[in-house]
């Protein structure tokens, strides 16, 4: 059965994921043309982080919402344990 300790461990999980994947782009040194372009590149590379992030975020807001609907539905049925 899915519970809380679980949904825990996944926010935990991509919580450190998305921190080091952005510690990463922010320290990386990137030899190209110039600092504009080092700065547009950065600014690329954490706008595609942000969305990815945003579609883990929806889809842990989904999932939350579904493993309490599930926990309700046994609290009625009397299946609490």
């Amino acid at each position: 059965m899915l519970n809380f300790k679980f949904w825990w461990g996944l926010n935990i999980f991509w919580v450190i994921v998305f921190a080091s994947v952005f510690v990463f782009i922010m320290n990386k040194q990137i030899v190209l043309s110039g600092p504009v372009r080092v700065y547009q590149m950065r600014m690329v590379a954490l706008a595609i982080l942000l969305y990815f992030s945003g579609i883990i975020g929806v889809g842990q807001v989904l999932f939350y919402h579904y493993i309490k609907s599930k926990m309700n539905m046994d609290k009625l049925e009397g299946k609490d344990k």
